[in-house]
């Protein structure tokens, strides 16, 4: 019905509104039943009205408009603001004309604007905050506030400008004010701020995401969060800035956080009363809580038994799908993965078991004791690394590429006198080249093997990918498909396929450079790297836009993969399985006064009393920062820089260090911008030699901590940089471009 009622019958409207002599004796009652509220945000109004009588017929008036015909249920449209008012009679078959039933409504569509009256005032110091403000026009009625941190959904109250807010955390805050008045709460005023800027004391850095203990011992995280690792309570996809860690039952955020450690999907850390939290991805019981179910929100690492949690833990160290802990008496403990026996624990492959779901204490050298003088541990993907007592050093599990830095050699680890005999070089090396080459036959133009021959599938569970890296756990066939053909893809689609396919190409193309190399022939000159071929098809270019055929790359994918991949190395060969005393440098001895140890993906770095630095294992880009595209078997000292060193971390391909004047340099593979250098000219390949970070120099640095593909640091006035990859936001700078040098971490 319009505003303007249709139709109208003379005769009927004469009967009705003007007097009648003939009144009937039992007129009909009419009853508006539903219509607008007294206030009305809209143009519309809708009514239904109800008759006493079987039958009635309807007359309705607009305001003065004239009486037309109208039906049980009304709509009237095209209302001007102001006030507007409905009368309705009903007449029965009689022709019995009911009283009038009345009905008022007020239609005010215009949107409040809010306005600061004079700009917020923040005291950082006392923590207090005044917000001032007022609705630029008269329809304002009543306002609503709301203080909250950014992330979290607002509760709003009732308020009257001015507003003062006091008692407010250190951090970050969002102040919004609403009009209750306007529609749709269309009037709003929001205002960012910080009170008392959070200061960092450790960070830790992971795949790809993040986290951070505050100078006040809270913890926040950011970045990929697939599998809940960032412990908010929920699996978002990820976050690009700091979020707070809650509780084991999600209803308020934790304190009193001592050490964090995180690795490619889960997270945890220690308590200042000594109980152990970890939470994100559980499929192999590297949460340590018993069972191998993920969780989102922290959950208290178990004892043994599963019974109850220890409270006596006084360091944590993850990577991948394995933890290990130390407790106050010195006792090393390790959960999770037992692939490689990098649990140093005995229990595999004696019982058969592929994962250990509760904390399982390490045994020693000959695995018929324990230790309890353990002083620290790292942690690798496939490696464990652990400090003893007055400073020994021992390693285990996988030691394909030198990474244990054992050597080949025998050593009666119980009986820490001995001296070693001179190192040996290995039967095999890795990727099973023959042991004498010089009697390999090897044809450069060998057919490649097939893709299908080296992906994991459920039909091929042990292929060669295992070596770096579980097989994911689903594999899109889709993304399979593109990577097999070049295309370009959505790496955050599927990232297990995409990164497990990435770095089984970038191992098997190193495997065929270092059996090319050792051969004396070169690698072809169109050669691409596979880190470059990525990049094409997932860094937002076009293959075919950007004169990148497919079928290029898809050749140069399949050249990647070369004839030594499919070659097996035994596990007998590599394994180490309980903890071994890594050898001095050339075999000479053993490494001593070890003070700091990092586990990378296939190398790992030390740090002696008195500053010196060393680095064994894979050195491909140049990740031990050591001349040479080799294999160390033992320590390598780093003596390209003249410096003394004071801590250390390494990442997946690279390595981070501080030295003495407290600056940080990096070194190894530069993809993403993880060493923190700008891509100007001289520095166009990974360096050979540590090099300090851009715009680093004139700053103190306290800590460093280098993930997979970005890296982080805190300065001496507690702020936090992070950069290099920034995919899912794990550089916390609320973005997800890539950062080529030191780029702050916003407030939470």
């Amino acid at each position: 019905m319009s505003r303007h009622l249709t139709a109208a019958v003379a005769l009927l409207v004469a009967l009705i509104f003007v007097a009648c002599d003939d009144e009937p004796a039992d007129p009909p009652t009419v009853e508006i039943t539903d219509g607008p509220d007294a206030v009305v945000h809209d143009s519309i109004a809708e009514f239904h009205f109800q008759c006493s009588a079987d039958w009635c017929a309807y007359q309705c008036r607009v305001g003065d408009d004239d009486p037309q015909s109208c039906g049980s249920s009304v709509i009237i449209e095209d209302l001007d603001d102001g006030e507007h008012s409905l009368q309705v009679v009903a007449v029965d078959r009689a022709g019995s004309v009911s009283d009038p039933a009345h009905w008022q409504w007020d239609v005010d569509t215009s949107t409040a604007e809010l306005d600061w009256v004079e700009p917020p005032h923040i005291n950082a110091e006392s923590a207090t905050a005044h917000f001032d403000f007022e609705c630029t026009d008269d329809s304002c009625e009543q306002f609503e506030c709301a203080v909250y941190r950014p992330g979290d959904d607002p509760q709003f109250d009732d308020c009257t400008p001015p507003v003062d807010v006091d008692d407010v955390d250190s951090g970050r805050h969002i102040f919004e004010a609403r009009s209750t008045d306007a529609p749709a709460y269309q009037g709003r005023l929001t205002y960012d701020f910080t009170v008392d800027p959070i200061g960092f004391e450790q960070v830790a850095t992971g795949n790809s995401h993040t986290c951070a203990i505050s100078e006040d011992q809270k913890l926040y995280c950011w970045g990929n969060n697939n599998y809940g690792q960032l412990g908010i309570g929920d699996d978002t996809s990820y976050t690009t800035y700091p979020r707070r860690v809650v509780t084991d039952d999600g209803d308020r955020a934790w304190a009193d956080f001592t050490d964090i450690a995180v690795s490619s999907n889960h997270s945890c850390a220690l308590r200042e009363d000594g109980q152990l939290y970890c939470w994100g991805r559980n499929h192999r019981g590297q949460l340590g809580i018993g069972s191998t179910d993920d969780h989102s929100k922290p959950a208290a690492v178990t004892d043994s038994d599963a019974q109850r949690p220890w409270a006596d833990w006084t360091h944590i160290a993850t990577a991948d799908d394995r933890s290990c802990g130390i407790r106050a008496g010195g006792q090393l403990h390790c959960w999770g993965s037992t692939n490689w026996s990098g649990l140093g624990t005995g229990d595999f492959p004696d019982t058969g078991q592929d994962a250990l779901v509760v904390p399982t204490r390490v045994a020693s050298s000959t695995g018929d004791a324990h230790w309890s003088d353990w002083t620290d541990v790292s942690v690798g993907p496939h490696h464990v690394c652990g400090i003893r007592a007055g400073g020994q050093l021992f390693c285990w599990g996988d030691g394909l590429d030198g990474r244990l830095g054992v050597g080949e050699i025998e050593l009666d680890t119980d009986d820490t006198t001995e001296q070693p005999p001179a190192a040996s070089l290995p039967d095999s090396l890795p990727g099973g080249m023959p042991e004498d080459l010089s009697d390999a036959e090897f044809d450069p133009d060998d057919t490649p093997p097939d893709l299908d021959d080296v992906m994991p599938s459920a039909e091929q569970p042990d292929g060669a990918i295992q070596r770096f890296g579980d097989t994911p756990d689903g594999i899109d066939e889709e993304m399979r498909r593109k990577l097999e053909a070049g295309e370009q893809v959505d790496p955050t689609s599927d990232p297990e396929t995409f990164n497990a396919f990435r770095e089984a190409v970038r191992e098997s193309y190193y495997e065929e450079k270092e059996f090319r190399r050792m051969k004396g022939l070169d690698m072809p000159e169109d050669e691409a790297h596979p880190d470059e071929l990525f990049d094409i098809m997932a860094g937002g270019l076009d293959p075919v836009q950007d004169d990148h055929d497919p079928r290029e790359i898809n050749e140069q994918l399949r050249t990647a993969l070369g004839p030594t991949f499919n070659s097996s190395v035994e596990e007998d060969d590599t394994i180490v399985e309980f903890p071994k005393r890594v050898v001095g440098t050339d075999a000479t001895g053993y490494l001593t006064d070890v003070t700091d140890v990092a586990a990378g993906h296939a190398h790992t770095c030390a740090l002696r009393a008195g500053g010196a630095l060393y680095c064994w294992g894979n050195n491909r880009n140049e990740r031990l920062g050591i001349e040479g595209d080799q294999f160390q078997f033992t320590p390598a000292p780093l003596d390209a820089v003249e410096a003394t060193w004071t801590s250390l971390t390494a990442g997946a391909f690279h390595t981070c260090a501080l030295r003495a004047e407290s600056t940080p340099w990096c070194w190894g593979h530069r993809a993403d911008g993880r060493l923190g250098i700008a891509p100007d000219e001289g520095r166009d390949e990974a360096p050979v030699n540590p090099i300090s970070l851009d715009d680093a120099d004139d700053v103190a640095w306290t800590t460093t901590a280098a993930g997979n593909a970005h890296s982080c640091a805190i300065t001496e006035d507690a702020e936090l940089y992070c950069w290099g990859n920034n995919r899912h936001g794990q550089l916390g700078d609320d973005s997800t471009d890539r950062r080529v040098s030191p780029t702050a971490v916003v407030q939470p």
